[in-house]
């Protein structure tokens, strides 16, 4: 610790006293109370409130402006320099002097262009929802005082402020005022927006702008990423419409969207659960909560987006009084307190840093796509804005809870049971069976199934397409990740918004966007990722009950559980397996794709396969039967990598297709029984290098096979003759089962027991680990 210098008397030397002698200060549209506030800081620090009369000695006058207030400095005889309250505080927290030019907070926001020029648009009747009470960093709750939902945390709100105490839509709304004519200007304005370091380039929007390359399909000639015609209508045209849109959401959203948050909280699902175990269906519950927004609103929140003005969603649950609000939790911990959302800024995809080539081009060729979408529906809102409002997106979250949390020692016919669909849940086509709702079967049959490679996933309409989601909508999208679900999101970058409203997914929830269209080409994957050129969607547009048009387009985002390095056998335990059973249930599960009364089919493939180290055979197995649970055909899109994947699910499905395996299918649903009698025991004890659709094959071959000796025993019993009894009356005999009802055990059981006794045969060690792993914890 540093010794205080000494006066040559001996004494301390104090430390000399930050002063304002010297300056005078004025007020511009300050309130009465901070005016009043300021003034005694002032007055403590020997500074001077402005009188003409009296402050003819002061070297600067400076005007301190309320940050809302359209100012312009009024005529004085000497300069006048324009500052902001929290220069002064600042000051005076450092007791230093500070230059006002020296941060952008410090001055106020530059006054409008013109007089008729009007910034700031409020509707009468706005309403501060994050007002109620307490909010992701503490001080405001968006809750609602019926139900467990919150609003969005809005960028025009007053309370979303620059170190508590600078408003940021002031700033935001005079900088998207100011002309962007070129990329120049352009990367100025994003970088006063995003406080971005003003020294940094960015370098990935300057490639997607301006950068000249080759066309793999024509190396000669020279190919703009955004042609010079593109250029001229993007910054003439495009860009002030979207600063114009950015600046007009207070009067689209005059209350603030819901956000999608988990459906229940744990002690809602355990009363729930409750409720639901003590009824006689004891079926799945399906819950959905839903957002709306017309295409217009859309466009102006994926714009607010590019431009990076939304504010982090991420809202802590039963903060306390004493929360600091400046507390910031992490974006990615295990925090149960916290609700987490992804983020909703394109500012991590304008540059990389130095020597990062190929990441330059991979997120230039991401933000050309952006800039296509812009290209493609701007104009469609300066020709008809009228017809942008009248189509809608669906954003819903879907959630299943069922009555009771299975474990170890669940029955695979109970788990079987938990899922299949009740009688008043199933709906049938109009018109049908003259009012009559016919009863469904007690179990699920099989739904079919087919493997395609001459398509992709969203080339097929009227079909379910799986998103291969992160637990956070959107994964890497708005950063450097390019695989499934980013190249999804970047061909209908509509999905965007989806990274605003969805919450981090739980274990038994799934997210669907209703409605999105898709403006881009592609070629390439991950690294190799590259935009194609334009692409005209011709899904076809329905109109609703309400008069409104959705376009016929669902997507639906299930996310996998990551089995990378040592964690890869946990697969196949009962745990997983139920949690990816439930998972692909729920995404399934969404109530609005069909036509007709009849369920879409579910395009789906490789879910989880990747980096994830997802066993493919073992996801084609459980979404098979998610599928059927939810009666919906399967069509699994495989790549030219992936046909292998075909000859082992080829003579499954010519297997579960026969004629004997229908017949038993449709009398007592023994296929749907052998599957999750196969994934729930059988499975347990494998291990890696096995083939699941081998072993799956081998199993319902000695299931068919114990079924037909089943039935052969049934019929020699029956053609038996029995023995009259003399001088005793026949009893009647009982009427046999309907087919539907009968369910004789399952095929397969007797050598569960047998293969149970052989175990206590064996090596205490072998039996302790298998057991082991028969009860991990999920």
């Amino acid at each position: 610790m540093a010794t205080p210098a000494r006066r040559p008397g001996g004494g301390e030397k104090r430390p000399r006293r930050f002063s304002l002698r010297g300056s005078a200060f004025h007020f511009h549209g300050v309130s009465p109370a901070v005016r009043s506030e300021l003034t005694a800081l002032l007055v403590a620090c020997e500074g001077e409130v402005y009188r003409p009369e009296a402050v003819a000695a002061a070297a600067n006058v400076f005007v301190l402006t309320d940050y809302w207030t359209d100012w312009a400095l009024p005529p004085a005889t000497r300069p006048l320099i324009a500052a902001t309250p929290f220069w002064l505080r600042e000051m005076l927290r450092l007791q230093r002097w500070l230059r006002p030019d020296a941060h952008a907070f410090f001055q106020p926001p530059s006054p409008p262009a013109s007089e008729s020029e009007q910034r700031i648009q409020f509707p009468m009747s706005f309403q501060d929802c994050e007002a109620d009470g307490r909010d992701a960093d503490g001080d405001v709750s968006m809750a609602t005082a019926t139900a467990k939902r919150y609003r969005l945390r809005l960028p025009w709100s007053p309370r979303f402020r620059f170190c508590q105490e600078v408003p940021f839509w002031p700033y935001f709304a005079a900088y998207l005022s100011q002309p962007m004519p070129n990329v120049r200007e352009l990367t100025r304005v994003l970088k006063l927006i995003t406080l971005t370091d003003p020294r940094r380039r960015l370098n990935c929007l300057e490639y997607a702008v301006l950068e000249v390359t080759s066309r793999l399909m024509d190396l000669i000639r020279p190919w703009l990423l955004l042609t010079l015609e593109e250029q001229t209508t993007f910054f003439r045209d495009v860009l002030p419409e979207m600063a114009r849109l950015v600046l007009s959401m207070p009067l689209m959203f005059a209350t603030a969207p819901w956000l999608l948050t988990p459906l229940e909280g744990d002690d809602i699902v355990a009363e729930s659960a409750a409720a639901a175990a003590g009824s006689t269906t004891g079926k799945a519950r399906v819950e959905t909560q839903r957002c709306r927004f017309t295409k217009l609103e859309t466009l102006a929140l994926v714009c607010g987006c590019f431009f990076g003005i939304f504010p982090e969603q991420d809202i802590v649950q039963n903060a306390s009084s004493e929360l600091n609000p400046q507390r910031k939790v992490g974006r990615r911990g295990n925090t149960d307190d916290v609700i987490q959302f992804p983020f909703f800024t394109a500012v991590r995809m304008l540059s990389a840093p130095a020597g990062t080539g190929r990441l330059v081009v991979l997120k230039g060729q991401k933000l050309r796509c952006l800039l296509q979408y812009f290209l493609r529906v701007v104009p469609r809102a300066i020709a008809d804005p009228t017809a942008l409002s009248t189509e809608v997106i669906d954003f819903t979250r879907v959630g299943v809870h069922v009555p009771q949390a299975p474990d170890a020692n669940t029955e695979p016919q109970e788990l079987l049971q938990l899922l299949t669909l009740a009688p008043d849940t199933v709906e049938t086509a109009a018109g049908e069976g003259q009012g009559e709702t016919p009863t469904p079967p007690s179990m699920p049959l099989m739904s079919p199934a087919r493997c395609v490679s001459d398509a992709l996933i969203e080339e097929l309409d009227q079909h379910v397409q799986i998103d291969f989601a992160n637990k956070f909508a959107g994964g890497g999208v708005l950063n450097a990740g390019c695989v499934q679900e980013e190249i999804r999101f970047l061909l209908s970058p509509e999905l965007l918004v989806a990274c605003l409203v969805f919450a981090k997914l739980e274990p038994h929830e799934a997210f669907v966007i209703h409605g999105t269209e898709r403006y881009c080409g592609y070629e390439g994957y991950g690294g190799s990722f590259a935009f194609a050129g334009d692409f005209e969607d011709t899904t076809h547009l329905v109109r609703l009950s309400d008069g409104a048009l959705r376009r016929e387009c669902v997507i639906v985002g299930i996310d996998a559980t990551d089995y990378g390095s040592a964690r890869v056998e946990r697969q196949y335990t009962r745990g997983h397996v139920w949690r990816d059973l439930l998972k692909a249930y729920a995404g399934f599960a969404y109530p609005g794709a069909e036509a007709g009364g009849r369920c879409w089919p579910v395009a789906t493939g490789n879910w989880g396969c990747g980096v994830f180290q997802g066993d493919r055979e073992l996801k084609f197995l459980i979404q098979w039967l998610a599928a059927s649970l939810r009666r919906r055909e399967m069509v699994y899109v495989l790549f030219e990598r992936d046909l292998d994947l075909q000859t082992k699910v080829d003579p499954l499905l010519a297997l579960a297709t026969s004629a004997k395996a229908r017949e038993w299918d449709e009398q007592t649903a023994g296929l749907s029984r052998w599957l999750v009698r196969f994934l729930f025991g059988e499975l347990t004890g494998m291990r890696g290098g096995q083939s699941v659709l081998t072993c799956a094959f081998r199993s319902l071959e000695r299931a068919l096979a114990a079924h037909c000796q089943q039935q052969t025993g049934e019929a020699q019993q029956e053609t038996r003759p029995q023995p009259e009894s003399v001088g005793e009356p026949q009893q009647a005999s009982p009427s046999p089962k309907s087919p539907s009802r009968m369910e004789p055990p399952l095929p397969g059981l007797d050598e569960s027991v047998a293969k149970r006794a052989s175990l206590e045969k064996k090596p205490k060690e072998l039996q302790q680990k298998t057991m082991q792993d028969y009860f991990a914890s999920k």
